[in-house]
């Protein structure tokens, strides 16, 4: 309210149009997403926001599991598009608890936080970027600059530094289902020049109709402040609309 002159009442009235609504927004949304700000969306542009319900019933009604399960798996994936001609990070190796039933090819595979800590600190090919396997919305990365051998320390490209124990003990959340360690990428100079050293990603909404794609919008994540990932959801960073 003090920001942007919206009355409580106003908000409310605001929340209820909207969760009633196509879009079915909920209070969370209504706010993460600045709905509250008249000055910058109009009625029918809050009207043409999709909340979490709306897009579950969509992704039900229209998505095939047999698609989206296999985007869940990181390492599959990236399988699949290198098979078709498609450039990625470089895989260095994949940490699991226990061994895993599937073969990786041209890819290490440490078991073990022994194995892991000597490979982070006598050959790891920094700087790095890890996540886990399986997780989504960013949960899990980071982006590693170096290994400080005088503390015994990881050093995270945001300036934070942890231990090394502390850094396995992180890892060993999602030990179960696989922890990557990928080969760092940097932007082309002219995005680097609007948007720093981190990655940006486009992302592009693609309807098929009748076997024909059609570009339906297109969007950029661009990560701000200290983040080292792209998602809305993290404080800072921006979401930019890209004219197809």
């Amino acid at each position: 309210m003090e920001n942007h002159g919206k009355s409580f009442a106003d908000q409310v009235f605001d929340i209820l149009r909207l969760k009633r609504g196509p879009g079915k927004i909920d209070p969370f949304e209504y706010y993460i997403y600045g709905l509250y700000d008249d000055e910058r969306f109009t009625p029918e542009e809050k009207a043409a926001f999709v909340g979490r319900k709306m897009m579950a019933r969509l992704t039900k009604k229209y998505f095939k599991d047999s698609f989206t399960a296999i985007t869940t798996d990181k390492i599959v994936f990236r399988q699949l598009l290198e098979q078709r001609g498609v450039p990625g990070p470089k895989t260095h190796a994949i940490y699991f608890r226990k061994p895993p039933k599937t073969i990786y090819d041209d890819v290490e595979v440490i078991c073990g936080t022994h194995a892991l800590a000597d490979y982070l600190r006598h050959r790891a090919p920094y700087p790095m970027f890890s996540k886990p396997v399986n997780q989504a919305q960013s949960l899990g990365i980071a982006a590693v600059d170096y290994y400080d051998s005088d503390g015994d320390n990881v050093v995270l490209a945001d300036g934070r530094i942890f231990a090394m124990a502390q850094y396995l003990a992180a890892v060993e959340n999602y030990a179960k289902t696989g922890y990557m360690f990928q080969e760092r990428l940097a932007p082309h100079p002219v995005i680097e020049a609007m948007c720093g050293t981190r990655i940006c990603t486009a992302r592009i909404m693609v309807i098929m109709e009748d076997g024909v794609p059609t570009i339906l919008r297109a969007s950029l994540k661009i990560p701000a402040g200290r983040n080292q990932a792209d998602n809305f959801w993290r404080a800072d960073n921006i979401l930019g609309g890209i004219d197809i």
